[in-house]
């Protein structure tokens, strides 16, 4: 009877044993399943933010922001979401909402218009903007005071 409880002891213990083993001889293969993580790689400014408003309705709870973009692209741009990020009183990262240009396709040299909206905690005192393409690469911009990514 006794012998019967090793079994099971034993046949856990050559599982680990064998997965460790794994894991250390294919080590590069086994990593690989992991998300790539892309460089943040910026180049020329692709977008200009033109404007950029937000307003509290107290009434319904939400923030809208909306605004407008510039393509400064030669080609058009496709995909483009605005990323809004929400930073309350401490600098802790709060909400991240996304939302899409009016236009998709962006033409080049085009303008087009945005809008988000998000529940309005009274703890969020500022917000970050930039823009990621369909493969979720960030897209260099400028703002309208000259200031960018």
């Amino acid at each position: 009877m006794s012998a019967l409880l090793y079994v099971p002891a034993a046949i856990i213990a050559a599982i680990v044993v064998g997965f460790l083993a794994l894991s250390l001889l294919f080590k590069d293969e086994l990593g690989s399943v992991l998300p790539e993580q892309r460089p943040l790689v910026l180049g020329p400014p692709e977008i200009a933010l033109l404007d950029t408003a937000c307003e509290s309705s107290r009434r319904s709870g939400v923030v809208i922001c909306e605004g407008s973009v510039r393509s400064l692209a030669q080609a058009p741009l496709s995909g483009i979401e605005i990323v809004v990020t929400w930073i309350d009183t401490g600098g802790t990262v709060w909400a991240t909402h996304r939302g899409r240009l009016g236009t998709d396709p962006l033409p080049a040299q085009a303008t087009a218009t945005w809008r988000t909206a998000e529940l309005d905690f009274r703890l969020l005192r500022r917000f970050t903007i930039h823009f990621e393409d369909a493969s979720g690469r960030r897209v260099p911009h400028t703002s309208a005071d000259g200031s960018g990514e």
